[in-house]
């Protein structure tokens, strides 16, 4: 009966809160086989389902979803993210606007617009949409790292270092607000900030690449050509494809080795501060 139905809907939330996607998924769709009809349970296996890449089958159960329930909002944003996940960004948007047309405090729906207009490359709607979604839920980590690499796309530094700080705060073991953190502020000029950021980040995930990447470039920055190369090599042993890290790691090498047979030549003179600027 619908009892048994939204019970198993329950215990599937609460696999997906421990990352247990398989079970997850059986536990939704036994809620299904129960109720055919439950549009929460359609709308969490979508979810599920993309979380797990299976992007066909996660679109197919938010349709459903929003078939059964034109006027569930939750349904209209996941579906809007399953959208994303299969490239039809314009579609993407107007899923995720019709969710926050339906219900405009659903913060969730306000940030996943956010998201995909950031995707679309609309930076400025993207960052309204995100301020909105954090006015009505203002502990949001993901939505804080969002703005901030909303803010950071758009150059606005000040703003991305403290949308980002405000995600650490709330997230401690978010790597990639550390990561866009340390971005922004070697940009800024912070290059002792921006390695500590970088660091935290490797404390917490030791194997994210574009983090080695990074670190590398500003130790770079900071004169540390040795430290540079050792941090871009090991981005470049994690990741061989990680775009741009062959240029970046040439730069290092060129120059580690005119620091070692010229020690002081380099005093006063640029380095190359920009060359991984793209590994964001």
């Amino acid at each position: 009966d619908a009892g048994n139905a939204m019970i198993r809907c329950n215990l599937a939330n609460a696999l997906m809160g421990n990352r247990d996607l398989d079970a997850a998924i059986d536990s939704y769709r036994e809620a299904l086989r129960i109720d055919p009809d439950l549009a929460p349970a359609h709308c969490n296996l979508g979810v599920a389902l993309r979380d797990k890449s299976d992007f066909g089958a996660a679109l197919q159960a938010c349709r459903e979803t929003v078939r059964i329930d034109p006027n569930f909002a939750p349904g209209h944003a996941s579906l809007g993210l399953a959208l994303h996940r299969i490239g039809d960004l314009d579609g993407a948007v107007q899923a995720c606007e019709q969710a926050v047309r339906i219900d405009p405090r659903y913060a969730l729906g306000h940030h996943s617009l956010g998201f995909v207009l950031f995707v679309k490359g609309d930076v400025d709607a993207a960052i309204d949409a995100l301020r909105a979604s954090l006015r009505l839920d203002p502990d949001n980590a993901p939505a804080h790292y969002d703005l901030g690499l909303a803010l950071f796309g758009k150059g606005d530094l000040d703003g991305a270092i403290a949308a980002c700080r405000s995600a650490v705060g709330l997230d401690p073991n978010h790597v990639r607000a550390f990561m866009v953190l340390g971005n922004a502020l070697r940009k800024a000029g912070d290059l002792d900030a921006a390695l500590a950021a970088y660091r935290e980040a490797l404390r917490i995930d030791p194997s994210d690449a574009r983090v080695h990447a990074n670190l590398g470039i500003a130790l770079g920055a900071k004169g540390d050509f040795d430290g540079s190369v050792e941090a871009l090599r090991r981005a470049a042993q994690l990741d061989p494809g990680l775009r741009g890290i062959g240029f970046a790691l040439a730069h290092a090498e060129r120059f580690a080795e005119l620091h070692a047979r010229l020690p002081g030549v380099l005093a006063g003179r640029d380095t190359p501060t920009t060359a991984a600027e793209w590994l964001t």
